[in-house]
């Protein structure tokens, strides 16, 4: 996002040779506009711009995507502005003539932490459902623990039972014995 159109271009140019899909546009809110309309994981703007300016176009950025990752130009060699864009969430900020290297770099290294954070996403997501999953076969296995001894506590009561019985059984034998022959 550039309002010098013939830089903007030149970047989208640069860019479409090292293998990225480009976008351009001349303002804060076409930029804005693209963002919303396509997943864009990373975003080149101009800081002073009329309309909505490069700051504007980070905050309404991240707004819409938390993963998205903002690189800042300017024209300008101000500290301060370097020290807000960063504080305002931009990975980088690279003054005006861009060099080719330092630009390619800061978008690569924007394209990789894009991808970490968007992987310890799934890997969250992954870790949560997992541990869903082991928390439903515990309560599953519990249940089945909770069964099986019941169903041991009613056999030993049983034997236990049946123990009583023959243990009776046999007392009732002897008796008779007894009695039959004095």
């Amino acid at each position: 996002i550039d309002d010098e159109k013939e830089v903007s271009k030149k970047l989208r140019e640069i860019l479409e040779k090292e293998g990225y899909q480009a976008f351009c546009c001349f303002s804060g809110d076409e930029g804005i506009e693209i963002i919303t309309q396509k997943k864009i994981d990373v975003v080149i703007t101009d800081i002073n711009m009329n309309g909505l300016d490069g700051i504007g176009v980070l905050a309404k950025a991240k707004k819409l995507y938390q993963d998205i990752e903002v690189i800042m130009m300017t024209g300008s060699n101000s500290q301060e502005l370097a020290i807000k864009s960063l504080r305002a969430g931009a990975i980088d900020y690279l003054t005006k003539p861009v060099h080719l290297d330092e630009l390619l770099w800061s978008v690569s290294m924007a394209v990789e932490k894009t991808k970490l954070y968007r992987n310890s996403l799934y890997r969250n997501r992954e870790l949560k459902l997992s541990s869903e999953i082991v928390a439903k076969m515990n309560v599953e296995q519990e249940r089945i623990i909770a069964e099986r001894s019941a169903a041991l506590n009613q056999v030993q009561a049983q034997l236990f039972q049946t123990s009583k019985l023959a243990t009776l059984g046999e007392m009732s034998a002897g008796m008779a014995h007894e009695l039959n022959q004095p």
